[in-house]
């Protein structure tokens, strides 16, 4: 009997660990990497879709994923265009930041770099801010090959409120409106390939104290 026993576990003994060692290929496969740095909501703009139309129309799983992906590519392009990244402890001995027309260089492609060149004030007027209260909403047209998005038209809104870097009054309302075409690609997602924007700043009334 105790011999029996011993050779039954020897059998299964190779097929539970070909089993196991399967069950972690499975989990690696499907334990999707994080996102870089940059790719990330932090510190975050909220984005939100207010009506897009694919053309063809695709299914609503894929109209999902679409949607999601032009909101993560926004974001991720405002935070870039309008956020200051943190100043490290050490700033002295550091080299500048990059500006906001730097930083938003990788999401364009070579012909809205260009535009970019000639109208660098609707970034670069807002270097010196703290930008917060921060909303973005977009509708338009998205042109589809099968299920596969191709381009992107999109009116955009961007709005805030700002105050200089490291001060809090003088409050002013910042908004970022016009159009925005975007084209997708296979290496780096959305890009923005041109674009027809406006930067609008108006000083908001800081309530004073009321009076004891």
């Amino acid at each position: 009997m105790h011999h029996r026993t011993k050779t039954l576990l020897t059998m299964l003994l190779p097929a539970a660990v070909v089993v196991l060692l399967a069950a972690v290929v499975v989990l690696l496969r499907t334990d999707e990497p994080a996102p870089p740095p940059d790719e990330t909501a932090k510190p975050g703009i909220s984005v939100t879709a207010k009506e897009l139309h694919l053309m063809p129309e695709v299914s609503k799983e894929r109209r999902r994923i679409v949607t999601s992906r032009l909101q993560a590519a926004l974001e991720r392009f405002y935070v870039r265009a309008f956020i200051v990244p943190p100043v490290a402890a050490d700033a002295a001995a550091s080299p500048a930041p990059p500006g906001p027309l730097k930083r938003i260089h990788p999401q364009m492609t070579s012909s809205a770099r260009a535009a970019l060149k000639r109208r660098p004030e609707i970034f670069e007027t807002t270097k010196d801010l703290s930008v917060f209260i921060r909303t973005v909403v977009f509708s338009g047209v998205v042109t589809m090959d099968g299920s596969n998005p191709i381009d992107a038209l999109l009116d955009v809104d961007f709005n805030a409120r700002a105050t200089p870097v490291g001060r809090s009054a003088p409050l002013a309302s910042l908004r970022h409106v016009g159009t925005m075409r975007l084209k997708r690609t296979a290496s780096l997602g959305w890009l923005v390939d041109g674009f027809d924007l406006k930067l609008r700043t108006k000083p908001l009334l800081t309530p004073s104290p009321s009076p004891r």
